[in-house]
């Protein structure tokens, strides 16, 4: 076949014109593929943000920090009633007409009272405190309400009230009303609260003390939480 192409060339060359057409090279019929640069690989670790800690939940453990403290803090007193809640609390305190307790210690007195009372020349005095915000431990872990009920009656005489939920802002919110008597109990209480519970809030924390009979008893105003639903601190 090569010796018919070479005739074929020689008696019509005009048949081979188009060949001078192109200018051809040893490499005209390979395509070479693209060199394919590989893209520099970010070695830098992506930051994962901290889970925002709810308000309610700064709120609350500051209000059970306060409560555990004015209680240690007074026990050497007469404590008739103490009530703490929305960033204040009320003390009243019996004892003689000048007052040693250590009140000013636990946050910003703004108000105070003194009445003289019928026996043993006591006086009663009453002080409005408005307390300090702590920047305390997170609680990460989540409870039911199955724990409350099972947790609670291991208290002895006590009692626990669950309401009905309260839906808003996209926030489930059951309202929990706990009473606990014993002064030790009391406190127990409030320390289990310090590191359990991050989707339960103690809202209000009322504490009683009877002169006569030397009873203790506190109620706890509490809330359960959606942990879907938080609403976060700002």
């Amino acid at each position: 076949m090569v010796i018919g192409l070479m005739l074929t060339f020689d008696q019509k060359p005009e048949l081979f014109d188009f060949i001078h057409k192109f200018k051809l090279t040893e490499s005209s019929g390979i395509v070479d593929k693209p060199t394919l640069e590989k893209a520099p690989v970010n070695q830098e670790k992506v930051a994962v943000p901290e889970e925002a800690v709810p308000s309610y939940l700064i709120e609350s453990q500051n209000l059970i920090s306060i409560a555990s403290q004015t209680l240690a803090l007074l026990k050497m007193h007469r404590i008739t009633s103490l009530s703490i809640g929305s960033g204040q609390m009320d003390i009243e305190l019996i004892g003689d007409k000048i007052m040693d307790a250590p009140i000013d210690s636990l946050g910003d007195v703004v108000n105070y009272s003194l009445k003289q009372m019928s026996i043993d020349s006591l006086f009663k005095h009453g002080y409005l405190v408005k307390y300090r915000k702590k920047d305390l431990p997170v609680i990460h872990s989540t409870i039911a309400f199955s724990d409350l009920e099972s947790w609670v009656p291991s208290f002895g005489s006590s009692f626990i009230k669950i309401l009905d939920p309260i839906e808003r802002e996209n926030q489930s919110q059951t309202p929990i009303i706990i009473k606990i008597n014993g002064k030790d109990n009391i406190r127990n209480i409030l320390l289990k609260l310090t590191s359990w519970g991050r989707n339960l809030a103690l809202e209000k924390f009322v504490f009683v003390s009877e002169t006569e009979n030397l009873s203790h008893s506190a109620i706890f105003y509490m809330s359960l939480f959606s942990p879907k639903h938080l609403e976060l601190q700002e």
